[in-house]
């Protein structure tokens, strides 16, 4: 995959994973029907993670639920492994 599509690839996650996060604080605010924490999490694992993060906290939103965090930290240490391995697979030729 080219530097271009992976860059698409993010920003459209991160777009996807943010709404995400927007839909389900909302569903909690008004009782309606809420995403899943798998696709959450899902979400998260496939690169969301920053977006995620910046919506946590700009709308005060699965901040203090202590099991969805460690599931979510944990999936974002994953992320970043995965990541560091591919660019020094890539950088080293």
């Amino acid at each position: 995959m080219g530097w271009l599509a992976f860059a698409i690839y993010a920003v459209l996650l991160n777009f996807v994973t943010w709404h995400a996060w927007v839909h389900d604080k909302r569903r909690a605010a008004t009782r309606g029907r809420r995403t899943p924490e798998n696709t959450l999490l899902w979400l998260c694992l496939l690169g969301g993670w920053p977006a995620a993060l910046l919506a946590s906290r700009q709308f005060r939103h699965k901040t203090v639920k202590a099991a969805f965090l460690g599931r979510m930290y944990a999936l974002i240490a994953v992320n970043v492994a995965v990541v560091s391995v591919v660019l020094a697979l890539t950088i080293r030729g």
